[in-house]
């Protein structure tokens, strides 16, 4: 309790210097004042000399140092002393934030050097993450990021997609300020603050791109995983023998936005400025500096590198998600009005789903590293968890979801399934570019393709499909289900209607 009353003190004190324009003299060599004196006898000169030197003794020693320099003093003994023990509290959090914004560029290079070793064991701790993600929004230097923090991200991929918590510091790389992955109060109250800091000058969008370039490594290594055999299921999708995903229903998001963000539409600078963009009124400024810039971000070689893996991963996922023969839907149990939860049930159910996902991804990665102490240790948690560890909350260990899905559902019958491929579909229609559309009536047998028309959300899946309006997949949509005529227009689910009505079916 001590503690977080010192951090909030702290974080007070450092919201207000960061609105004081005594911030940017940190970086300014303060110059001694001249007076300038009459001429006078030599006597007089004396005396007067005298004078001054006391009534400047007397001003300093009543005046105490000056606000900019108590300022850089603070900073220092902060990056001194270290802020990784500040981060396993939301208090910490705050406050090391805004040392983060208050630092110029050659303290933030120190305080990024203080964490090294650190960055895994920060991102998978409740709190720790957020100033992970403030880094990345905040931070200029990209290749002293791509060092330190995404090196080390690198280095436990696996063990970062699968932890909850980790995955979001990959996940605000892709998509900063995202605001369909990332709580708008977190973003308003812990990240949304530091728009204003003089010492970051490149724009969010910028930022974004740069952390997907090749030379970082973050990009091109995430493709490589999710075309991975060895990957791609165990880690993002998941199945009857690989259930952490099915708990974890977040890793779908991830899988998602690695496919969509690594298109050629997506690397635009322009697009990226109409998604991506800080707050407050210096972003503007920002933007139009980075407007005027004519070196590009990516070179030819670099987004062919994208183009050949991104093409990789989504051909690995067709095959072995979407193209299997054996789609047989599980069906839903019509709900009765008893069975029907509310909302908070449903929020009870997927905080339920939270723990046991984090349990899961904690268990596996201390299998892998073998480690016997947690990386950051809460004394007020633990005390408060072993005062209830005599009646703990039962967990639903049942094989099916709130949904009322069993384990082996087909990939497209769950929501988070049709999810993924809807909004890849969604983003191929926006970008005009149909990568994803075509590898699937490429790949996927004719036979599943018509078993798709047996469930509700696959047929949605078909309806997205012909909405891209590409000739070539809409022809072959058309050959294909045509065949089954008298299933679409004798059934009862409502994206089998749909589909009857693009294909002209009576």
């Amino acid at each position: 309790m001590r503690l977080s009353i010192v951090q909030h003190l702290l974080l007070e004190y450092l919201t207000v210097m960061l609105k004081s324009t005594d911030l940017l003299k940190l970086q300014t060599v303060s110059t001694p004042k001249t007076t300038t004196k009459l001429v006078l006898g030599e006597n007089e000169d004396n005396e007067v000399e005298e004078e001054e030197k006391e009534a400047a003794k007397q001003a300093e020693a009543s005046e105490g140092p000056r606000r900019e320099d108590r300022l850089e003093v603070l900073v220092e003994t902060l990056l001194e002393a270290g802020i990784v023990s500040m981060l396993h509290t939301r208090e910490g959090v705050k406050a090391a934030l805004a040392v983060l914004w208050i630092c110029p560029p050659k303290d933030r290079k120190t305080l990024l050097k203080s964490l090294k070793t650190c960055i895994v064991s920060t991102a998978e701790n409740e709190h720790g993450h957020i100033f992970l993600m403030g880094l990345l929004d905040a931070v200029d230097d990209t290749k002293l990021l791509a060092k330190t923090v995404i090196k080390e991200l690198l280095d436990d991929l696996e063990d970062v997609v699968a932890h909850p918590h980790a995955r979001k510091v990959i996940l605000y790389a892709l998509a900063p300020r995202d605001r369909r992955h990332f709580a708008p109060a977190l973003l308003d109250a812990l990240i949304a603050p530091g728009d204003e800091s003089p010492f970051t000058k490149k724009p969010l969008a910028v930022r974004a791109l740069e952390l997907r370039a090749p030379l970082v490594g973050l990009m091109p290594e995430l493709l490589r995983l999710a075309a991975s055999d060895e990957h791609l299921i165990p880690l993002f999708v998941g199945n009857a023998e690989n259930p952490a995903p099915l708990e974890d229903r977040s890793r779908i998001v991830l899988l998602a936005e690695i496919l969509i963000r690594s298109s050629v539409y997506e690397l635009e600078l322009s697009n990226a400025m109409s998604q991506f963009r800080r707050t407050g009124s210096k972003e503007e400024d920002r933007l139009s500096v980075a407007r005027d810039k004519t070196a590009p971000i990516f070179t030819a070689a670099d987004l062919e590198e994208l183009a050949r893996l991104r093409e990789a991963a989504l051909r690995k996922f067709v095959t072995a998600v979407l193209a299997g023969p054996d789609f047989k839907p599980v069906g839903l149990k019509p709900l009765s009005r008893d069975s029907v939860a509310s909302a908070e049930a449903r929020r009870h159910l997927q905080a339920q789903r939270r723990k046991r996902a984090l349990a899961i991804a904690e268990s596996e990665g201390i299998k892998k590293r073998k480690v016997t102490v947690k990386a950051f240790e809460n004394t007020e948690e633990e005390e408060e968890g072993a005062a209830n560890e005599a009646c703990p909350e039962p967990m639903d260990t049942s094989a099916t979801s709130e949904g009322g899905l069993p384990v082996d559902a087909p990939f497209l019958e769950r929501p988070e399934g049709q999810l993924l491929v809807s909004r890849i579909l969604q983003s191929e229609k926006k970008s005009d570019s149909h990568d994803f559309g075509r590898l699937i009536c490429e790949l996927v047998p004719e036979q599943t393709m018509q078993a798709w028309l047996t469930c509700n959300r696959s047929c949605f899946v078909l309806v997205k499909l012909y909405e891209l309006g590409n000739a070539s997949i809409c022809k072959q949509l058309e050959e294909v289900l045509s065949k089954r005529h008298d299933l679409i227009t004798v059934s009862p689910l409502p994206g089998a209607k749909v589909l009857a009505k693009h294909l002209n079916l009576k």
